[in-house]
């Protein structure tokens, strides 16, 4: 999130005085794609990072090579992989993972979910994090 600032100056100011109508979308090369708002991305407590390498080694395909949006705390639909581009928009994607899936009982978008895995410890350089942790995949059989 730390490039934001950089390429949408305006829209994080208005951002940071209280305009929550801006989204960030990130696009696949698979033509699917989701938004997170610009606001979540923002705030450092929410750790979401455009990665780019995993247990220091480049992302292979199935992680999302050459680049995932992780966005912690939202439903995975909205962490894309084989990001192509990175778009500020007003209001949600468009696409249907958006406008159609992942709403709550009253249409309202799900943006976020409760815990479902912990950070235990985090160390980083200039250009790499590496992070371990726990994960519950609720009760799936998958985590």
């Amino acid at each position: 999130s730390d490039f934001l600032p950089a390429l949408y100056p305006e829209a994080c100011a208005a951002c940071a005085a209280g305009d929550d109508s801006y989204h960030v979308e990130f696009s696949g090369a698979d033509d699917y794609g989701g938004s997170v708002p610009l606001k979540r991305l923002l705030d450092r407590r929410n750790d979401a990072v455009l990665a780019t390498a995993m247990n220091g080694a480049p992302l292979t395909p199935d992680h999302g090579f050459p680049a995932r949006a992780f966005v912690p705390g939202v439903p995975g639909a909205r962490s894309v992989k084989w990001v192509q581009s990175v778009a500020l928009k007003k209001g949600p994607s468009e696409q249907p993972w958006n406008q159609y899936y992942y709403k709550d009982a009253a249409a309202v978008e799900i943006q976020s979910l409760p815990l479902q895995s912990l950070i235990l410890s985090a160390n980083a350089t200039s250009t790499t994090a590496t992070l371990k942790g726990v994960a519950y995949g609720g009760g799936s059989g998958l985590a």
